[in-house]
Order: structure tokens, then sequence, then C-alpha cells
């Protein structure tokens, strides 16, 4: 059996995250592994033509990061018998975790894809897709069953 010992789980707090939290529980189980929960805020981008300029998001930045500091710790609690750290991080999410999982020699990233198709995958294109053709390790993507979504 694989043994994972340095983990690094980006989350978006949705409950396809909290399912790749709860495989790495199962993951690891009798293991000794360190696992890092990550949060990355993609920044908001104004059109030149809005002629807003950059606007100042200390505080809005701040804010951001305290909050998902806590969800991050609430987080971690499904993960007792783990050592586990939290970051949050500002930036394109996909290159944010590609770049974290080669500087921290991280052996596995484990996170949720929402399975999106069609024009949403478009529009919103796909993390965990950058993250796997990107990464510097092994990614195991999770997804909940149909089942587990129950009537979306």
């Amino acid at each position: 059996m694989l043994a994972f010992r340095n983990i690094l789980c980006p989350v978006d707090f949705s409950e396809d995250s909290e399912l790749a939290v709860r495989q790495i529980a199962k993951l690891t189980e009798g293991q000794k592994a360190k696992v890092e929960l990550l949060h990355v805020v993609e920044p908001i981008v104004y059109p030149v033509e809005y002629g807003i300029g950059r606007v100042p998001s200390i505080d809005l930045e701040a804010t951001i990061a305290e909050k998902a500091g806590e969800k991050l710790t609430e987080l971690a609690s499904h993960l007792p018998d783990l050592e586990v750290t939290t970051r949050v991080e500002f930036g394109a999410p996909w290159r944010r975790i590609c770049d974290l999982a080669e500087e921290g020699g991280f052996d596995l990233v484990v996170l949720a894809t929402h399975g999106l198709t069609g024009l949403k995958h478009l529009l919103l294109g796909s993390v965990a897709e950058r993250v796997v053709c990107h990464a510097p390790c092994p990614v195991l993507t999770v997804k909940r069953s149909d089942h587990e979504k129950g009537n979306e």
C-alpha cells in the first residue's frame, strides 16, 4: 500500500471539499501524515473599460483570510489523528496549488472536482483539471456520486 506522508488538500468549502477531507482520513488511517488544508481566494479583476484602476482591498483581503481560516480550522477537526496545518492564499487557484505543492515538497494533492460539463465547464473552467495537468506530484480527485448528490 502506498503511504503518503505530506498531503496538500485545497478546499473551496463546498460539500465536495468536505468529502475530499474525509477521503484523506480514510487514506491515511493508521498512518502518520501531515496535511495542509489550503483555500485560495481568486482576486477580483475589473475590466480596464470600467476606469476604476486598482482598488485597495487590504481590509477585504484580511476579512476574507480571517473567515477562511476559521472554516479551515473547522475542516481540520475531521482529521483528529493527523498533523494538520491551514493556509489561505490569494491568486489563481490552480497555479497557487501547483506552486505550493512543489515548494512544500508534497507527495500528494487531494482535491474535489465538481464534475462540471458543457457550458458551465467552459465558463468556470476546471481547477482540478489544471492541477492534474500541472502538479509536480500525484493528484487524487474526489467526486461525489450521483447518489450522494441527491436531487440537486
